[in-house]
């Protein structure tokens, strides 16, 4: 189902469309305004007290301009923000040329940035604000993804993946004064790094492309590995996704990061309180593994807690779903365990990392490295 341009929308089909207005022949659009406004990126990565920035070109400031090569000290004193030392009700800071950069320094990370700027005082500290282009934000997304060194198809992937996600998620943080921030909660973003060619090329190659079901943008989660098999979204979410469904992945199949997780009671114990399963006043007994359900792809469904309460009755908490990783803080719930009587310890064993949705990122890099296409990677995982 899938080509550069299209005619119509297809109702149930999974597809790439293209974010464009007009054409030299018919297409499928999808019109979303929030793709042809810039967006407002929370630097939440750079936030600190003090933050410097070297500009790599000429900027206007609050109506003064400032030369290339110019370096502004930014600060808080109160609740205001300092402008080398002088305070500020707040300041926007804006490239007199779109190709200008600008570097932000924030302790030990130095970040080179498009496009302009508003500084903030955000929570006791000084918050810029990027305001970017969707297709420049993607080429400071992708290669803090993946690596630059990956096929250019799985960069290309991940690159439509990308898009699709930032686009779904403008808004979501209006409260805060921007759009979304830069770490992992949503993406990670780091600004635009010349060198990372490859990664240039994979947003360039798929500028304005989105992947559509039902006329609808498909959430499009990703993360490094699913220990060779994805999850159906019911299973982690609740609700059915079309989309969003168990396959196998011959191209990845890989552990724990850190390897098996070893838990003592005690340590179970101080889990569930800190994560509110039980009570302080509680007292842990035992991990029911008679009691372990798993769903088709292996991921456990169902495990019980047994404990004693204050009273030292003994209780039983069913723990379901996607619950059975972040219950205890484990990087997914696709694991078996075994429990040690004499040291009292349960050892988890498992693989893949996350919630196993969506994309596999080292799956896609695998699939590309055999010649699959960018769509083809994309209509696997989704």
């Amino acid at each position: 189902m899938f080509k550069r341009y299209f005619t119509s929308f297809i109702t149930c089909s999974l597809f790439i469309a293209m974010l464009l207005i007009a054409f030299a022949q018919k297409a499928y659009t999808y019109q979303n305004s929030g793709y042809f406004n810039n967006v407002k990126v929370g630097l939440l990565s750079m936030s600190s007290t003090t933050i410097t920035a070297a500009l790599n070109g000429d900027y206007t400031l609050n109506g003064q301009v400032y030369p290339f090569g110019s370096v502004l000290n930014f600060g808080i004193s109160g609740t205001s923000i300092t402008l080398n030392g002088v305070v500020q009700s707040q300041l926007t800071l804006t490239p007199n040329n779109s190709s200008n950069l600008v570097t932000l320094t924030s302790g030990s990370v130095s970040n080179k940035y498009l496009g302009s700027f508003v500084i903030k005082f955000y929570n006791g500290k000084v918050l810029p604000i990027n305001m970017i282009d969707i297709e420049s934000y993607l080429k400071g997304v992708v290669g803090y993804e993946l690596d630059n060194s990956c096929p250019i198809e799985a960069l290309k992937a991940q690159a439509v993946a990308a898009r699709n996600y930032a686009i779904s998620r403008i808004g979501y943080a209006t409260a805060n004064g921007y759009d979304f921030d830069d770490t992992p909660a949503y993406q990670t973003y780091k600004g635009y790094d010349a060198s990372l060619t490859n990664v240039i090329s994979a947003v360039d190659q798929t500028k304005g492309q989105v992947l559509l079901y039902n006329d609808k943008l498909v959430e499009t989660l990703y993360s490094a590995w699913r220990g060779g098999v994805s999850e159906d979204s019911e299973n982690v979410w609740g609700n059915y996704v079309p989309y969003l469904r168990s396959v196998q992945d011959p191209f990845e199949k890989l552990p724990w990061p850190n390897g098996n997780i070893v838990l003592t009671n005690a340590q179970i114990q101080a889990i569930l309180v800190n994560r509110k399963y039980i009570a302080s006043t509680d007292t842990f007994v035992s991990l029911d593994l008679s009691s372990i359900t798993k769903f088709t792809s292996g991921r456990v469904s169902n495990i019980n807690i047994i404990y004693k309460d204050a009273a030292g009755t003994v209780q039983t908490k069913s723990v379901t779903n996607d619950c059975t990783r972040t219950f205890l803080g484990l990087p997914s719930n696709l694991y078996t365990v075994t429990y040690d009587a004499v040291n009292g310890a349960y050892t988890f064993s498992g693989m893949g990392n996350g919630h196993g949705l969506g994309m596999s990122q080292i799956g896609a890099k695998n699939r590309a490295s055999v010649g699959q296409t960018y769509d083809q990677i994309l209509k696997f995982y989704y």
